[in-house]
């Protein structure tokens, strides 16, 4: 065995930032802003974790997703802010179940009805490709499947890309071909 040295941390001493997304644009290759599950793995929500408490895991975690596992380690589903905000909430607690009896399960958007991009088309696409993709669907997230081994991969979010490019990117629903255009020109 072999002890380390240990010495004082220097004042000059700055934090480590990753220089790879301080250059992105729309033509940047679309992998620099995936959430690559085989380099990092993804941030994930058991879904017996009750409802109240989501929204501030995934704010203390800086995540604008999380994966939703069963007890068994399986991914059933997606959750994000806005499927365990208030006005979600209390559409639940209007159908009749107790607001302590909300679970990430019962909010989540399931896994079958998320969808997904081949991984194999995303390393051939731009930053560009998958923005139109987003708005062009309407969608937030897009999970990114790896369809020769059957594995989830990754996952993109338009909030990361936004983010990444100092965009406004706001993807609520399917935008018009001028609004599209201009998220695009910009």
């Amino acid at each position: 065995m072999h002890t380390l040295s240990l010495f004082k941390t220097d004042p000059s001493d700055r934090l480590a930032w990753p220089h790879a997304n301080q250059a992105l644009t729309l033509d940047s290759p679309a992998m620099d802003i995936i959430a690559d599950f085989s380099i990092y793995a993804p941030y994930r929500i058991s879904s017996a974790t009750p409802a109240v408490n989501i929204l501030p895991l995934l704010k203390q975690s800086h995540v604008s997703a999380a994966l939703v596992t069963d007890s068994h380690e399986r991914f059933c589903g997606l959750i994000t802010p806005q499927d365990v905000s208030e006005e979600r909430l209390l559409q639940i607690v209007g159908r009749g179940t107790a607001r302590e009896d909300i679970f990430a399960a019962d909010c989540m958007q399931p896994r079958d009805q998320l969808h997904s991009v081949a991984f194999d088309e995303v390393q051939r696409a731009r930053i560009k490709d998958v923005v139109e993709t987003l708005c062009s669907y309407g969608h937030q997230h897009c999970l990114v499947t790896d369809q020769k081994n059957h594995e989830i991969r990754g996952l993109i979010s338009a909030d990361d890309i936004a983010e990444f490019l100092k965009l406004q990117l706001d993807i609520r629903s399917r935008p018009t071909f001028a609004e599209l255009s201009r998220i695009l020109a910009a």
